[in-house]
């Protein structure tokens, strides 16, 4: 039966969202604004910091379980078309080392963007002149969000703060609340500071969520094919198939969402070990490659097919595809 990367990508992808869900969670729920506050008051900044710093190595221990798994799901199609035992070797050097490599990529990339978006959300405090505890609350609700996100919560909070319109703007807003904001705009009226902390907390659930989807999005692309890619790769070594007989494919999600750098890849074909070419000249060895510009890789919705020609003793070809 073909493996079907992208059922896999489908299945993994909800599976890690729940997992940076859940991390950016258990670290907020473990803070609280009275300490973040006492460590302030203190000066103790980077022990503020440390207080927001997400624990990634779970995160990274699920990508690994993810690459394992496809892996393994790879070699038993291979051993299905072949009629011969492919076993994905999870301790092969490279492959323990592609896990090293992507489980520190993963923890230094959520830590520090951690770091940037806590001290984002302590420097406008400064800028705004907040009292400490204010600033406490800044910095707590900084948990999961980058520092870009960040400036928009704190954008959209004063917005709100300032009766201006553009606060019905921002994309991820809670539309629940425009009826709300219309009116207050309309009348000249304000809004309680009850009804804006509902409404910002309700924006910043907005965008942690959207934040989750993006990463497991991202690094699920990345485990299916990396996975996919390094059994191939021992499949060949061992001389189970040879790389001649792979032939890959490139195929966009085939809708309006594809981003221009991927539209003219779809249908692109390979030889096993040739890269593929975006619009502008990326070269990327498979969709959710780390080493790409994150231009072409972030949150990316393409699969490959890979097609390998057997050899059959009537000297007829048949076709698999890996898809």
């Amino acid at each position: 039966m073909p493996q079907d990367l992208t059922a896999l990508l489908n299945s993994m992808d909800p599976a890690l969202r729940a997992q940076v869900l859940k991390m950016f969670a258990s670290v907020s729920q473990a803070v609280t604004v009275a300490e973040i506050e006492t460590l302030l008051t203190a000066g103790r900044i980077q022990e503020a910091i440390d207080l927001t710093i997400p624990k990634s190595e779970v995160f990274a221990a699920a990508w690994v379980t993810a690459y394992i798994e496809v892996g393994t799901a790879t070699g038993a199609w291979l051993s299905s078309e072949t009629d011969i035992q492919v076993v994905f070797d999870q301790i092969n050097q490279r492959a323990v080392t592609a896990m090293q490599n992507n489980s520190l990529r993963m923890v230094q990339g959520l830590n520090q963007a951690q770091r940037d978006a806590t001290r984002e959300a302590l420097l406008d405090g400064i800028r705004h002149g907040v009292n400490p505890r204010q600033a406490a609350i800044q910095v707590r609700q900084s948990i999961g969000l980058t520092a870009r996100q960040v400036r928009a919560v704190n954008n959209y909070r004063r917005a709100l703060e300032q009766g201006e319109s553009r606060a019905l703007t921002l994309a991820l807003r809670d539309k629940r609340f425009d009826r709300t904001v219309a009116r207050s705009l309309r009348t000249g009226g304000s809004l309680s500071p009850a009804q804006i902390t509902k409404m910002v907390n309700a924006y910043i659930r907005r965008q942690i969520k959207y934040r989750a989807e993006v990463i497991a999005r991202t690094e699920a692309l990345r485990s299916v094919h990396e996975g996919n890619e390094e059994m191939l790769r021992q499949a060949i070594e061992d001389g189970v198939i040879t790389a001649e007989q792979l032939t890959r494919t490139w195929n966009t999600a085939l809708d309006t969402r594809v981003r221009d750098k991927h539209i003219t890849m779809q249908g692109q074909e390979r030889p096993y070990g040739e890269p593929f070419v975006d619009q502008v000249g990326n070269l990327l060895r498979y969709p959710g490659d780390p080493l790409a510009p994150a231009s072409t890789v972030i949150s990316c919705r393409c699969v490959l097919s890979n097609r390998i020609s057997l050899s059959v003793p009537s000297g007829l070809e048949i076709s698999a595809n890996i898809r």
